[in-house]
């Protein structure tokens, strides 16, 4: 319960990155996180210590690596 840090508009298939102003970073897949209605306080996804906060959030996007061919590795 706190102040908003963030929104990210994700898909089941993507996963998202929490980093806490100490450093501290949780990878999180989105399917992985409870869906609730309205009426709840909603879902924790990091714990965090006393006097640390969370500074931002964000979506994992994977990089597609090209094949190469064996004479040009």
């Amino acid at each position: 319960n706190g102040l908003v840090v963030g929104a990210q508009l994700v898909l089941d298939d993507d996963d998202l990155i929490l980093i806490t102003g100490g450093g501290r970073l949780v990878r999180t897949r989105a399917k992985e996180i409870t869906v609730v209605g309205r009426n709840t306080q909603g879902v924790r996804l990091m714990r965090l210590e006393e006097e640390e906060q969370l500074t931002s959030l964000g979506k994992v996007v994977e990089e597609a690596v090209d094949e190469l061919a064996p004479d040009e590795a």
